[in-house]
């Protein structure tokens, strides 16, 4: 399958450059859960900008960006529990997690295409007694 590198978005490209800086991380540390962990989500986080570039269907790269997400923070909040309560060297891992879960929550935004800014103002309903 060729891919298509104009399809990539920044948050495609800041999730997978965070990938690869989370399993160089992962590769030479020793905890065993958040090591696994990593690796899952520095995986995933690789495989979503492979699947935008090589899928015309939104459908596997939303769906992508939603579970790199949502790894990237279990990852991001494993890290930083460690980094305060262990003291240990994990705070570039921390910051390769964080950005997996930057890239693919800006890819899921980008692809919906919603704005916050563009929602406006919710309608209001007061009851009166």
């Amino acid at each position: 399958m060729s891919g298509d590198l104009s399809r990539l978005r920044r948050g495609e490209v800041a999730a997978g450059l965070s990938g690869v800086l989370l399993l160089s991380w992962a590769r030479r540390r020793d905890g065993r859960v958040l090591r696994w962990l990593s690796a899952v989500t520095g995986i995933s986080a690789l495989a979503l900008p492979y699947v935008q570039a090589t899928r015309r269907a939104p459908a596997l790269p939303v769906a992508l960006s939603v579970v790199v997400t949502a790894l990237g923070g279990v990852t991001s909040a494993g890290l930083l529990r460690r980094v305060f309560f262990r003291h240990s060297a994990t705070l570039s891992g921390f910051f390769a997690a964080l950005g997996v879960a930057g890239g693919g929550f800006a890819s899921m935004r980008q692809e919906s295409g919603t704005d916050l800014a563009e929602l406006g103002t919710l309608e209001t309903v007061t009851l009166e007694q």
